[in-house]
């Protein structure tokens, strides 16, 4: 089945996903709500090993691997058994929600690279290693990182290098150093490369003392120059072909890992936003009124995913989580105030992811025929989105038609609360104080006229005394 084939398939119809088609071994498939991984013939006979050996339940158990299970020849659907080349298939749970390295603030890809590690350190102790470095492997459900890619588990072979070393360090460490060391967020240079930061192009940013101190003198300066030394001589693979003898990768990925873990978020992360839920415009009367609103409005729709967009450090995430929201997803642009509501989703054990997004960019459809990584719209899934003192920042701040911000804002569930922030607010005024107001279609009436238009206001509460209004909506069912 061509790309454009396999684009063009019905949704009843079997679907590879397009981020699969790296792996000759073993693609992805989506088909009734389900998914699967194809298996050639070698890829079989290794599943069956793992299995035998116990090696599946064993990584599942203590170290997340995602559960894996081996369809018996007989419960192989009859739509799905020509497309897998040894006709078996693997069967994986769905996942809730596929994010990207990219939009992962900075403890979840160090907590990340952290977890990958330790995955392949447990691996090698059932003498089987990892191919590769590759951080889309690892997904988190909440905050608790799994790993996904089974077949990137292989037989370890004595004196084996680590042949994903140089992709580890792309897509983990230099984004982590690019910001612990240089302050600089790595989110937008990661989701305009993809593959991660190139070891030269880091390796040229850094000051000289960064430069040579320990580990990153080893996994970034000379790793650098080693690549760049292989390229000039066309010999990518020499350097891979030196034996390595178990005992000495364990100890290097130990010693990467205990780099890793000292790597902390620049003091850069230490943004207004970050502490706006302990210092803000908000009388506590009415931050309390805003929490209840919210509570209340995502009880009468239990087990709803809730998207929580500009989330802060997740109070009302949390609100909505305590009031029958099965999970959260928040989104911010705010580095600072995402590692607090990771911080949140820490200690209170809570089934909340929290995400980078600009509302203003978000992720876009791109990578291999601009469908190898989907974008947000693509992978929206809520039943309830709050956008709280937000929309300002959209019309604002930049510069969106206000009917436009709101007909991206209700496209992404059928169900939420959106709180209106009057000219009169505070904040409005701050933002207004260097520059010309021009945004003559930002008025009370045109919100709630335009909003009338499009769904059926359900609720609705003044939260302010600069007149900040919450209303809850619902899309109206077709008749």
């Amino acid at each position: 089945m061509s790309t454009i084939e396999e684009l063009a398939v019905t949704a009843e119809e079997p679907r590879f996903l397009t981020a699969s088609y790296r792996d000759r071994s073993g693609r992805i498939i989506e088909w009734d709500n389900r998914v699967f991984r194809s298996l050639s013939p070698d890829a079989l006979s290794h599943v069956q090993r793992m299995e035998a050996a116990g090696d599946l339940r064993y990584l599942e158990q203590h170290h997340g691997l995602w559960p894996a299970t081996l369809l018996d020849p007989a419960d192989v659907p009859a739509e799905l058994a020509a497309i897998s080349p040894s006709g078996r298939l693997l069967e994986h749970p769905k996942l809730d929600f596929v994010s990207y390295p990219y939009e992962w603030p900075f403890s979840l890809l160090k907590r990340a690279a952290l977890y990958h590690l330790d995955v392949h350190l447990a691996a090698l102790e059932r003498n089987l290693t990892l191919i590769d470095g590759s951080a889309y492997n690892v997904q988190f459900v909440g905050a608790h990182p799994v790993f996904i890619d089974t077949l990137s588990l292989v037989p370890y072979v004595d004196g084996s290098p680590w042949l994903g070393y140089r992709q580890f360090c792309e897509q983990f460490l230099n984004p982590l150093v690019l910001s612990a060391r240089l302050g600089v967020g790595f989110n937008g240079w990661y989701r305009g490369e993809l593959n991660g930061i190139p070891l030269p192009d880091l390796a040229r940013l850094l000051s000289w003392r960064d430069k040579l101190s320990p580990g990153v003198l080893f996994h970034i300066t000379l790793h650098a120059r080693l690549q760049e030394k292989l390229q000039q001589s066309d010999n990518s693979q020499g350097d891979a072909k030196r034996e390595i003898p178990k005992t000495r990768l364990e100890a290097f990925l130990k010693s990467l890992r205990s780099f890793v873990a000292k790597l902390k978020p620049h003091r850069a992360s230490d943004t207004f936003w970050r502490d706006y839920e302990l210092d803000n415009s908000y009388a506590e009367a009415e931050a309390r009124d805003k929490l209840t609103f919210v509570g209340d409005f995502v009880r009468r729709r239990p087990d709803s995913v809730v998207w929580d967009l500009g989330c802060n450090s997740g109070a009302f995430s949390e609100a909505a989580l305590e009031n029958g929201a099965a999970r959260v997803l928040g989104l911010d642009a705010d580095v600072g105030a995402l590692e607090a509501a990771v911080t949140r989703a820490d200690a209170k054990q809570l089934a909340f992811l929290p995400l980078y997004a600009d509302f203003s960019k978000p992720s876009p459809n791109q990578g291999w025929y601009q469908s190898e990584r989907p974008g947000l719209l693509a992978r929206r899934e809520a039943d309830v989105v709050l956008a709280l003192a937000l929309i300002h920042h959209m019309v604002i701040g930049n510069n969106i038609p206000l009917g436009d911000a709101l007909d991206w804002l209700l496209s992404l569930a059928p169900a939420g609360v959106i709180e209106f922030v009057p000219k009169t607010d505070l904040m409005i005024q701050q933002m207004l104080a260097t520059r010309e107001d021009i945004f003559v279609d930002y008025t009370y009436d045109d919100f709630v006229a335009l909003l009338q238009d499009r769904v059926e206001i359900t609720d609705r509460k003044v939260v302010s005394e600069s007149g900040r209004e919450l209303f809850g909506y619902e899309r109206a069912t077709a008749s």
